[in-house]
Formats: structure tokens, sequence, C-alpha cells
């Protein structure tokens, strides 16, 4: 009988998660796994489905790429609690014995910043989606407000902006862009010392470029942008400086482990892997 893995995951797009998605599908069927692939959309309901019906199937495993939100999913609660065979990826589930391999994300963002104080800036805005309970988002504001204490800078608190939406799953259209837009010409205004900014992703990053042109300002004499990922495209520079995430190593990492809880032995909990900072134009 073939072995099944399954893997939930919220979307994949040329910015990020393709790699990871090549990865597992390749590890995957070098140690003899079939895979399933369910994608959630952002949507509780449409994840808890994906885990019962993969699991009624009889999966020998599951890879899960959690959607974010405040609350974690109790179906994927109880698959951890019962010791199957799991493993989160891109993030982790705080206080849950969930294998997880993820990106070290204090770390990236402290790098990010670093390099933009290092550049001269000094009043610098983190922007990203709502962080409620998303260990990526939480974990990258964490490592910006480092960069700042480390050095003995103060940070206003209001630089640190987490009321984004356009780019969370299925609210990406025209006028969710345009309120973010709204947003950031307030938050611009209101700080006018501000000279640049780290964007939790890559479309957020978009955002506010769009937002800095249509002002009538510039990139990089006025305002500098960096972010995490990037759509990966040979024939041009990278649009933005950025963390690129090592989305290949996270795949082929989460199937080892995987393979490994199948087979009943013992695997690191959290697993961390490394990213590298690639210069842009927008620095």
């Amino acid at each position: 009988a073939a072995r099944l893995i399954g893997f939930i995951l919220p979307d994949f797009g040329d910015v990020y998660a393709t790699r990871l998605f090549r990865a597992v599908e390749s590890r995957g069927s070098e140690l003899g796994y079939q895979l399933l692939v369910r994608l959630t959309y952002g949507r509780p309901e449409v994840e808890t489905e994906g885990i019962t019906s993969f699991t009624n199937t009889g999966v020998t495993g599951l890879i899960v790429f959690p959607i974010a939100g405040e609350y974690y999913n109790p179906a994927l609660l109880r698959l951890a609690l019962d010791s199957f065979p799991l493993v989160v990826v891109d993030r982790y589930l705080k206080g849950i014995p969930a294998h997880a391999v993820h990106t070290d994300n204090v770390k990236a963002a402290y790098e990010l910043t670093n390099y933009l104080l290092d550049r001269g800036h000094q009043h610098i805005a983190f922007l990203s989606p709502p962080a409620e309970n998303t260990s990526t988002i939480e974990e990258r504001i964490l490592g910006f407000t480092q960069a700042f204490s480390h050095r003995g800078l103060g940070l206003n608190p209001h630089y640190v902006f987490s009321e984004l939406t356009s780019t969370l799953p299925q609210s990406f259209t025209m006028s969710n862009v345009e309120t973010d837009k709204e947003r950031l010409r307030a938050l611009m205004a209101a700080h006018p010392e501000l000279t640049a900014f780290v964007a939790s992703e890559y479309n957020v990053a978009h955002i506010v470029r769009q937002t800095i042109l249509e002002v009538g300002k510039s990139i990089p004499d006025d305002y500098a942008i960096t972010c995490f990922d990037s759509p990966e495209n040979p024939l041009e520079p990278c649009l933005f400086t950025h963390i690129q995430q090592d989305e290949t190593e996270m795949g082929t990492t989460a199937v080892n482990i995987l393979d490994a809880l199948v087979r009943g032995e013992k695997s690191e909990v959290k697993t961390v892997i490394d990213f590298r900072l690639i210069e842009g134009m927008s620095t």
C-alpha cells in the first residue's frame, strides 16, 4: 500500500511557499510517500476538514502550515496531544508539543533592522498584519524592537504598526489595498520623521512602495524599504532588500522529521532554519 502524507497549507504563490511545496513533494517521493494536498485559504473550517478527512483517509503523517490567528485549531491540538506524526512548518504553536520547522524570525528581523540602523536610519516603522498569536509576526516584531534596545535607542510604540489587513488570505482586493494605503498615508503624515520601513512580507512592502510613490516621494532617496521574502526572478534585480527564507531546507527537514516520527524515532521539537539577507534596490 502507498504510504500517504497530508500537506495542509494556506496557499502558495510566486513570493512564498512554492519552493516549500516542491521540497515537501520531492523529499516525500524520495522516501516513498505519496502526497495529499489541501489549501485552506486561511479558513479554519477548511483546515479542520482537511485534518479530519486526511486522518480518516489513513495518512501516516501530516505536515501543516497553520493559518494565522488568535486560536489554534482544536483538530491540530488533538493530533499533537495524541502524538500523531505531525510537523508544523513556517511557525510553531506556543505551549503545544508539536514538532515545528521554521525560520529564526527574531534573528532575521533583528538583522534587517540593524541593516537600516547601520545606514543611519533612526526612525523606522515595522509594518504587518495583526500579530494575534501568530509566532512568525510576533517574533519579527521582537527582533525589530531588540535591534533598537541593544543600541540603547528609544523606539516610538506607534512605529510598530500591525494593522494592515489586505494581505491576509482572501483579502487581497483593490478596495482593501486602498484602505491599507490610507492607513499608511496617515502613519506617514503623523510621523514625518520616518525614513524607513521593515515590512513583514513582500506584498506589504509593495503597498508601502506604492503609497510612497503616490505621495510623490522616492525610494531609496526619501524612504528605504526592507521585507521578508521576494519572488525568484533571475532576470531582474530584487525590488526590495529582503530576508530570503530557505524554504527548500524547511520542506526537506519537515519531511525528514515526519519520517522519523512515523518510524517511531525521537526528534528535536523545534528546528530552526537559516536565512540570507539579500540587498535590493529599495535601500
